[in-house]
């Protein structure tokens, strides 16, 4: 029988891989326990600024709240500061409202990188307060690691004692008007849109109730006149601009309220509707344009001042401002004022009406007080503008402004439109010049 060896060197191998497999799988459990070691203390590092930042966040908020009443139900402050940054309690994101017997006030702490956190301020209207604070680790909202914590502080009861909430004011904004406007007697700006009158006229609305509304006023163009001696002054005589005047009028219930329209002056020398100097019976100069205005029971609150009418040789002043335009030549007619008629050298303006023109003049502004016509000594001269005003007792936030030339003043309010208020061209020639365009009145 024969005797067979075996060589027992690959055996050896095999050990030697079992057992660094052992130690490698041995090593790489160590590995992961340590690295989840480090993840969990990173957490917790990271937990704990987000809760300190929770906390300073919290304690600013109760800082301002007990030392300065800062979130009062009331009347809270404009802004905090917190951590060297200002705070605006209004500013977006940061918001501030009321809703029954409870204010809540949501403030974002700002960072270089992004928030830092943000706090929220419930304040009752008898006192109690309840604040909510929520700190980040990171000041980046994308970040994927960004923790969040959060602290909550309560210190009376948030709807005890409540105070008396008045009602609202009405929102009604509805009236009648007479003449109808696109086949409306009754109009309601929150429903049909603001009131817009861009022809020349008079309407009377009434209130059912008592508003307030905003009101954008133009004042009618002067006409053109005639460049008859344009060889000599080298002037085109054109009418003057209207004039522009805003501000909030209160409308009370049952009160007559009238809404003029200015009328543009006539290349042809008659004055426009709203208090428009005529020019003298020749043609060939330019009649002034007519105030637009608002008056309540009466009593004026808004005037938009005409311009003045182009004479033979040179243009109207711009009408509207505290004073009318006069035109830079010899001759035109000084522009209304607050306190009394643009002077001639013609005739003088008064209360609301511009000058009539004499000779070869034209006519003077509608305004709160009228502008003057001009004179002729040696070339026929434009009337002066009309003048604005906004005293009225119902009238808040009021301004006028003056146009320029032949342009209208206002020309980029959102509601301008139509040309309104356009001084008129002169002729061509020896030929009439063009009429002023008609004032503009929107109330929304």
């Amino acid at each position: 029988m024969m005797n067979v060896k075996r060589n027992p060197r690959g055996f050896a191998l095999l050990v030697a891989i079992i057992l660094t497999s052992v130690l490698l799988s041995v090593g790489l459990a160590l590995l992961d326990i340590a690295y989840k070691q480090i993840l969990l203390a990173t957490t917790a590092k990271q937990s704990e600024l987000a809760f300190y930042s929770s906390d300073t966040i919290l304690e600013c908020a109760l800082y301002w709240d007990q030392q300065f009443n800062a979130f009062s139900y009331a009347a809270p402050a404009a802004s905090i500061t917190c951590g060297g940054q200002v705070i605006v309690l209004l500013s977006p994101p940061n918001t501030s409202v009321v809703d029954g017997n409870v204010r809540t006030t949501t403030l974002t702490i700002p960072t270089a990188s992004g928030s830092s956190g943000t706090v929220t301020i419930l304040k009752g209207s008898g006192g109690g307060t309840t604040v909510y604070a929520t700190g980040y680790n990171s000041g980046n909202a994308s970040d994927p690691n960004r923790t969040e914590r959060g602290l909550k502080a309560v210190y009376g009861d948030l709807i005890a004692t409540p105070v008396a909430i008045p009602p609202p004011p009405s929102t009604s904004r509805i009236f009648t008007i007479s003449p109808a406007v696109g086949g409306r007697t009754t109009w309601d700006l929150d429903v049909h849109g603001p009131l817009t009158l861009s022809t020349a006229g008079t309407w009377t609305i009434v209130p059912s109730s008592t508003f307030s509304a905003s009101v954008r006023a133009w004042g009618a163009g002067g006409g053109g006149g005639s460049p008859g001696r344009f060889d000599d002054t080298g002037e085109y005589p054109y009418g003057g601009g209207g004039g522009f005047t805003s501000g909030t009028v209160s409308m009370p219930s049952g009160g007559s309220i009238s809404v003029l329209v200015g009328g543009g002056g006539s290349g042809t020398g008659v004055g426009g509707s709203g208090g428009g100097g005529n020019a003298n019976a020749f043609t060939q100069h330019g009649g002034g344009g007519g105030r637009s205005a608002i008056t309540v029971a009466a009593v004026t609150q808004i005037v938009a001042g005409g311009g003045g009418g182009g004479g033979y040789d040179y243009s109207g002043g711009a009408g509207g401002g505290l004073a009318g335009q006069r035109y830079s030549a010899p001759g035109s007619g000084f522009g209304g004022t607050q306190t009394a008629g643009g002077a001639g050298p013609g005739n003088p303006g008064s209360l609301g009406t511009g000058g009539n023109g004499i000779n070869y003049t034209g006519g003077g502004g509608g305004g709160y007080y009228g502008g003057g016509s001009g004179s002729s000594p040696s070339y026929s001269a434009g009337g002066g503008g009309g003048s604005g005003y906004y005293g009225g007792t119902l009238v808040t936030g009021g301004a006028t402004t003056a146009g320029s030339g032949q342009t209208p003043a206002g020309t980029t309010d959102p509601r301008y439109g139509s040309s309104a208020g356009r001084g008129g061209d002169p002729g061509g020639g020896f030929g009439d010049g063009g009429s002023g365009n008609p004032g503009r009145i929107v109330i929304y």
